[in-house]
């Protein structure tokens, strides 16, 4: 009797939505409009989402990322192994929006020849509690250790992906945002050789003085690949050369990042300033 019971309410809503679709749809209609009001509708495609205090927790056994210009097999692949992400303190990471998510597709001419689509996702008041936790981590069979970091705080930002517009392969994407990380905590093999930073800022610039983190204001958003040029995206790639395999990174940036405490397990080297970086091409490959 309980079960018959527990579906009441989902056919009572269901009944409800279908007497009011039914209801509104029969006074709906197409019209036909001119190329005026066409035209007073442009680039409003996309959804807009409001949330507060959205609350997930997500574990995975496995996260792997594959090379996707040779034969797949479990050595040409970026593995996170048990990972979770989460609030730090056992429970589920939150996500608020002061003004709306915005999620759209847009065009862009990277070529000069064509048009191309890529993925916009932006909000420009978004407030988060998240934290991630990798226990192990692998590159090509390789175990390099593993990986903490949290809370990221991130108030602001814009992403864009894109598949490749060219004769390469792997993801193509821009990424703007204002970014504060309390740690990062690395440890190669045990708690011996960690490597951790503390309170981590990203932005386009500082106020304040170097040497005082408790002085710091952030300005702006730091950029990884240049929202203001088509072509330049950053690139994240996993290849083969000379029979090895890579991870390959093209990062063109600008902006400033600051850390209060950078510490190894011998040394504490204080406060990190990094002001008024202005990368045009940076190209990096891991070798395991």
């Amino acid at each position: 009797m309980l079960k018959h019971r527990s579906y009441l309410p989902a056919i009572l809503l269901i009944c409800f939505f279908l007497v009011f679709a039914l209801v509104n749809s029969a006074n709906a209609s197409l019209k036909r409009m001119k190329s005026r009001e066409l035209d007073a509708v442009r680039a409003q495609a996309g959804i807009s989402i409001g949330l507060s205090n959205a609350t997930f927790y997500d574990e995975f056994d496995r996260f792997t990322i594959h090379d996707s210009d040779t034969n797949v097999n479990s050595t040409d692949s970026l593995v996170l192994e048990d990972m979770t992400i989460g609030d730090g303190q056992g429970w589920g990471y939150s996500f608020s929006t002061n003004s709306p998510l915005e999620i759209n597709m847009i065009e862009y001419d990277p070529t000069g020849g064509g048009t191309y689509i890529a993925l916009k996702i932006a909000c420009t008041d978004w407030e988060q509690n998240i934290n991630y936790r990798i226990d192990n981590i692998k590159f090509c069979n390789k175990d390099l250790g593993s990986l903490e970091i949290g809370q990221v705080l991130m108030p602001s930002f814009e992403l864009q992906i894109a598949p490749p517009f060219d004769d390469d392969s792997g993801i193509y994407f821009k990424y703007a945002r204002e970014l504060e990380i309390e740690n990062i905590k690395y440890n190669y093999n045990n708690d011996d050789d960690k490597l951790s930073f503390q309170n981590l800022q990203m932005a386009d610039s500082f106020d304040g003085d170097a040497e005082n983190p408790d002085a710091w204001t952030a300005n702006g958003e730091f950029q990884t690949g240049n929202p203001d040029v088509e072509d330049s995206f950053a690139k994240f790639n996993i290849i083969e050369e000379n029979d090895l395999q890579k991870i390959r990174l093209n990062l063109p940036m600008q902006g400033s990042i600051r850390i209060k405490d950078l510490k190894t397990p011998d040394q504490d080297f204080g406060p990190i300033v990094l002001d008024g970086i202005k990368v045009h091409k940076m190209e990096t490959k891991m070798v395991p």
